[in-house]
């Protein structure tokens, strides 16, 4: 009798996980990142970014935000390679949803340059921090801490660059 009470709580708690709601899943996968639970994010994120495609297609600002913050899982978890991948289709999605002179745009630029950074792609990541220079002046001005954060890294870039 008590396996069968725990088999059947098993199986309802089963029934409610696969009846999430996109946005409880997505802020569960919110949550995990703000946790620093990259693997946990990661598997959330993945199932997210299937029922986000299923919904409204890739076409959509939905499933932009959801590659945006997968690749943020990944980079956290180091695999930059997989976080460059994705967001490459984001920024290419996003520019034809929005154009580039816009947050969204930016964020991703932003999580590209840190994962070309992370593959010690420095010629690319410098290509990437200047375009989003740009953006920031444009949007935050030079003053803004992103600008000035950004414009460090990327005089520290340079100089990695220079040195090879």
């Amino acid at each position: 009798m008590k396996k069968l009470v725990i088999l059947l709580f098993l199986l309802l708690a089963m029934q409610a996980k696969a009846q999430q709601t996109w946005g409880e899943r997505y802020q569960e996968g919110k949550n995990y990142l703000k946790t620093g639970e990259s693997a946990k994010a990661i598997l959330v994120f993945e199932t997210v970014r299937t029922q986000t495609e299923k919904e409204v297609g890739k076409k959509h600002q939905y499933y932009v935000k959801v590659l945006d913050d997968l690749a943020l899982a990944y980079q956290m978890n180091k695999q930059f390679d997989k976080a460059k991948a994705l967001c490459i289709e984001a920024l290419a999605t996003q520019e034809s949803l929005a154009g580039t002179n816009n947050t969204q745009y930016a964020d991703l630029l932003n999580t590209l340059f840190e994962s070309q950074f992370g593959l010690k792609d420095f010629v690319g990541s410098e290509q990437t921090g200047t375009k989003l220079l740009a953006i920031y002046k444009k949007l935050l001005g030079e003053k803004s801490d992103n600008y000035i954060v950004l414009e460090k890294n990327l005089n520290y870039i340079r100089k990695k660059i220079n040195k090879k």
